[in-house]
């Protein structure tokens, strides 16, 4: 896997309180290209436990005995694997943008290596108490040493880490001021650069060791004394020692003043005023400063009221028409729903339609799944499923789903109807309409063509009575929804090609497209110990395995995978085929006989879900062949994001989504224009070509699946920034 591009380092002592609101404001970052260190120095309540609950691979847990906040961000600092570490208290929190404007700094200026930002001082309930910017430096070591220019300065760093082995790590020694003292080499050594905008929200409350001047003292005097000793130091910087220590001092005379110690303040104005006298300005400012940090939170964005909603008051229905036992729900479903709660305490409920309700289901079974369900805070609702005859109970299923979710919105405040494809949001669209006190927004998660795929398939004729019917009812959804979700660009450039750009279409609606994901986690036992294994079991130590996953008939392409079987045991006389599948055996044994397969060349069988990943792992290339229509644009085969993950080369063909441009532009596989033995032959020869590297062809299908199918960075954050993009329209 590549590293991320930046490690984010958050020590934590006691900070259980705090601990998961922080790092959710990582997980609400633009970018989200990033690693998790929390760092638990020795602490006595639950922050390890808090720390561990939090369920994404990005983030790392590591505890060490208390050694003060410098030590813990070293051990952070060294455990990054990123090229730019960011540093985060427990108690801070990031506004969105926090990463993706410093980064920006970063590529337009290359020899910058810290940028910090301005600050929002708010209270333990995150409301403001004040506005602190970043100007532009015109002397960056000189305002760093006299405290201008550093708001909450560590919880708003970003430093190459190289930086950290040129200039060295945080000073352990010192009890408190290590980040000025690290911002005083930075400012030194490195070129330091500033973002005047608040990027970070700086907590203080009684408990804050900040706020306790006494222990500044001894730390102020040891970093400047040992400064001023250097013969190395700057000669202008050298000139002005007195007026620095000043500065020194006015800094803790304005926190005596502002705690009410008004004595204490007082001794260290003097101190100031005798050392430079020019410091008597800053001393008889410090009333009317009181003042002008309270009104400058008057100066706050509207970004910022968006990054503090209070999502502990937000609600989601998931509305489903399929069964809560159905793969599709277990593999997809669930998990998106396990990532949209990322975004906080987000109340999450899901409605599904379950078959043979009463001969599948006892009253214990469903109780047992409520309760784990309720236990990852997802409440289970279930509404029978009826199948025949099609039309009347698919309409009756609709009034069904449509007067619960109606008494949904009534009896509980639901602020966004999640409609997994058309039938759900039709519900969703009706009980919307008949809600007036209060209208939800509803999310239509398209994920396919829903009337093409069923023309395409000759179940319906086209421009059949049926097919224009649902065709009306898709525009009207079109029109009723306040966001969308499809699975491939392609999608998006039919439904909405004016969203490619900023991602909202024409009338202000989001618009993601978010293809079928997977949690790559799974995916890591396939690894040469696995491999060896299960080759060993199957007796095909020395043999070339060709995988296939998935169903075969309709969309799937029985026929043209047997084809080209036949066509590799041609090419490859000791081929294996390993075919994985629920369907019946009938269905593809008996075209592999005919094509030269022997009871030893194939392995026709069902596999648990977990062990998918040990089969695939054993294998040296997978194919995927589709039936290519105009339905099948809008497709994202969860298979190829799988074998991508096992770091497995692709045989697939053309007019299936974005599956054959990410296949050529991620050189992952070989691409089927026609089913025929001529193109057959020039993909082997392609694919001989592609696994003379076989080690950076593995590498790069894995980094295919990382960049465009991982649940937690693609299909979550995509999901969790729709959700905020349609809540910030309130």
């Amino acid at each position: 896997m590549n590293a991320p591009l930046v490690s984010v380092v958050i020590p934590a002592y006691n900070a259980a309180r705090t601990l998961k609101a922080t790092v959710q404001s990582v997980f609400e970052q633009t970018v989200q290209d990033f690693e998790i260190f929390i760092v638990d120095d020795g602490s006595t309540d639950d922050t390890i436990a808090v720390a561990r609950s939090i369920e994404d691979s990005r983030v790392k847990v590591i505890t060490q005995a208390n050694g003060g906040a410098a030590a813990a961000r070293n051990t952070g600092i060294k455990s990054a694997k990123g090229k730019y570490v960011a540093m985060l208290d427990a108690d801070d929190l990031w506004m969105p943008h926090k990463l993706e404007r410093q980064l920006a700094v970063f590529n337009s200026e290359k020899d910058v290596s810290a940028v910090q930002s301005g600050v929002y001082y708010v209270n333990d309930n995150l409301e403001v108490i004040s506005v602190e910017r970043c100007v532009e430096s015109k002397d960056i070591l000189y305002e760093t040493l006299v405290f201008e220019n550093l708001p909450g300065l560590m919880s708003t760093l970003i430093v190459k880490r190289t930086a950290f082995e040129e200039i060295g790590y945080l000073d352990t020694k010192l009890v408190i001021l290590e980040d000025w003292e690290l911002a005083i080499r930075l400012a030194r050594y490195c070129n330091f650069a500033s973002i005047e905008e608040p990027l970070t929200l700086y907590r203080q409350f009684p408990g804050n060791r900040s706020r306790n001047v006494s222990i500044h003292i001894e730390p102020g005097y040891i970093i400047l004394d040992r400064l001023f000793k250097d013969p190395s130091l700057p000669s202008h910087i050298k000139k002005r020692e007195k007026q620095i220590y000043a500065a020194f001092y006015t800094m803790l005379c304005g926190g005596a003043f502002r705690r009410g110690r008004y004595g204490e303040s007082l001794k260290w104005g003097a101190k100031a005023f005798i050392s430079y006298p020019a410091a008597l300005y800053y001393i008889t400012s410090l009333p009317s400063r009181k003042l002008q940090r309270k009104f400058s939170r008057q100066n706050v964005p509207q970004e910022y009221k968006l990054a503090l909603k209070n999502f502990s008051n937000l609600h989601t229905l998931y509305l489903c028409y399929f069964g809560l036992r159905e793969p599709l729900v277990q593999t997809q479903v669930l998990p998106y729903l396990r990532e949209i709660k990322k975004l906080g305490n987000l109340k999450v409920s899901l409605l599904t339609f379950e078959p043979n309700f009463k001969e599948k289901w006892t009253a214990e079974q469903l109780e047992a799944e409520k309760r784990e369900l309720a236990g990852e805070d997802i409440n289970w609702y279930c509404l029978p499923y009826h199948k025949r005859p099609s039309v009347p109970v698919t309409l009756y299923d609709i009034l069904c789903g449509a007067w619960f979710t109606w008494k949904m919105i009534q009896r509980e405040k639901v602020d966004i109807l999640h409609a997994r494809v058309h039938i759900p949001a039709i519900m969703g669209a009706v009980a919307k309409r008949f809600s007036f006190d209060r209208k939800p927004k509803l999310l239509f998660d398209i994920r396919g063509f829903f009337p093409e795929e069923y023309t395409d398939a000759g179940i319906w004729k086209k421009n059949g009575w049926i097919y224009r019917g649902v065709k009306r009812i898709e525009k009207w959804l079109l029109r009723e929804s306040d966001g969308f979700v499809v699975l491939t660009e392609k999608a998006r450039e039919i439904l909405f090609p004016e969203s490619r750009e900023k991602g909202f279409d024409k009338f202000g609606r989001p618009v993601e497209v978010i293809p079928c994901c997977v949690n790559l986690a799974r995916f890591e036992s396939a690894n040469d110990v696995s491999r060896n294994k299960v080759r060993k079991n199957l007796n095909i130590e020395d043999r070339k395995v060709i995988v296939y996953v998935g169903s075969f008939g309709g969309w799937y392409l029985t026929k043209e995978t047997a084809d080209f079987f036949g066509a590799a045991k041609e090419k490859y006389p000791n081929v294996f085929a390993l075919i994985l599948t629920q369907s019946p055996t009938k269905l593809i044994k008996p075209l592999l006989e005919n094509r030269g397969f022997n009871a030893e060349d194939f392995l026709i069988t069902q596999v648990l879900p977990k062990e998918i990943p040990l089969y695939l792992g054993a294998s040296d290339v997978a194919v995927s062949f589709i039936k290519s229509c105009y339905s099948k644009q809008a497709s994202s085969p969860t298979k190829n994001a799988e074998y991508l993950a096992c770091g497995l080369p692709v045989i697939v063909n053309t007019g299936v989504g974005d599956t054959a441009e990410i296949t050529v532009e991620d050189k992952t596989g070989v691409i089927i224009e026609e089913f025929n033995r001529e193109n057959y032959r020039k993909a082997f020869i392609e694919l001989e070509k592609l696994l003379e590297n076989k080690k950076s062809l593995t590498e790069r299908c894995r980094e295919s699946a990382e960049a465009r199918f991982d649940l937690q960075s693609v299909g979550g954050a995509r999901y969790q920034k729709l959700y905020r993009r349609l809540l910030a329209k309130d």
